[in-house]
């Protein structure tokens, strides 16, 4: 009786082990070259810039699709941070191509401060599949 309560206790402990090793190695995976990606479908990238010089933002933005996107529409909105945090309006620009890519940019007189520029994009492929995302960036200028 001894040596069978023995056994099942030596059980319990191997499987506790087992467990906790498996929780810790799921929770502390390291994350994948280049931090984590975004999951699209029919994109392979979005990037986006900001610059500041005489008194105005330089954006830019970049949007590429796999071979199967036959268009692109991007909406850039730029916000600046008010004291409280919060993001208020400063313009917004659209644009749209008949290729797997779109290239845009703009510029906006604007006081120094700090500046969050999103996209909405739409790609649609020749099946038409669409996809709706998203991509932002805010930089601080002083």
């Amino acid at each position: 009786m001894k040596i069978r309560r023995r056994s099942i206790a030596a059980a319990l402990c191997v499987c506790l082990v087992l467990w906790a090793h498996a929780a810790y190695a799921s929770v502390s995976a390291p994350d994948p070259p280049g931090g984590i990606q975004p999951r699209w479908t029919t994109l392979s990238s979005i990037a986006l810039s900001m610059t500041y010089s005489g008194g105005q933002i330089h954006w830019g933005g970049s949007i590429s699709g796999n071979s199967s996107v036959v268009s692109v529409k991007a909406i850039y909105t730029l916000e600046k941070q008010n004291s409280n945090g919060a993001y208020s309006f400063v313009g917004d620009w659209s644009f749209s191509g008949t290729n797997a890519w779109l290239d845009s940019s703009g510029d906006k007189t604007a006081p120094l401060g700090t500046y969050r520029l999103t996209v909405a994009v739409t790609a649609t492929t020749r099946t038409g599949t669409v996809e709706n995302t998203s991509n932002s960036l805010v930089k601080t200028f002083s």
